[in-house]
Formats: structure tokens, sequence, C-alpha cells
């Protein structure tokens, strides 16, 4: 008999892999408040912050980068706090490199 193609993603192996992907979700990993300290005086973003684009480190089995949307909700010379949401919806916040960051494009009519 030939192996079923519809069900595969319920084999052992699929399971291992859904099980390994809900035991570590990614975690964003911000600058240390040292970092943050010696990067200027922290100014809020007005109302809801500004729409960003940056590239957030995050910690699986090894410290990869994404790149996320979100908005950037408090700021000094050289760094940025981004808001953000993951994948299951929760929100998080991470301090990055201002130079990691960049504006959000606005979409066109």
């Amino acid at each position: 008999m030939g192996q079923q193609r519809r069900y595969a993603a319920w084999s052992a192996a699929g399971i291992s892999r859904q099980i390994e992907k809900l035991a570590h979700k990614p975690e964003p990993v911000s600058l240390f408040e040292d970092e943050i300290a010696g990067t200027g005086k922290r100014r809020q973003a007005e109302g809801d912050g500004i729409p960003v684009e940056a590239w957030v480190r995050h910690i699986v089995h090894y410290e990869e980068a994404h790149r996320v949307v979100g908005r950037a909700v408090e700021f000094t010379d050289s760094a940025v706090l981004v808001e953000f949401n993951g994948e299951a919806g929760q929100t998080h916040r991470a301090w990055v490199w201002a130079s990691a960051v960049r504006r959000a494009q606005r979409e066109k009519p």
C-alpha cells in the first residue's frame, strides 16, 4: 500500500515538528539596558506610534533576525523600541538599533 499523503502532517514526524514549533516560539531579543542608556534621552512617539519595518533578533534554537512590521513607540538618538505582533497574535516589544529600523512604506491608493 502507498503512503497517505492527505494525512502526512499527522505522521509521528509531522506531529514532532508541530510540537517543536510550539515549544520553541521565537522570543525577541532586546538591547541591554546599558546599551539603551548610552544612546541619548528617551522620547515617546506621539499617538499610536510611527509605523515601521525593523530587523529584530529572535531566539529559537539559535539567534536569528526577522523582519517585522510594527510601530516605533519610544526612541533615543540611536535606539528604537519597536512594538509588533507575533505569529500567534501576541504583542512583543524589543529595543533595536536605529539603523535596523525604517519607516513603513505607505500603500498607494
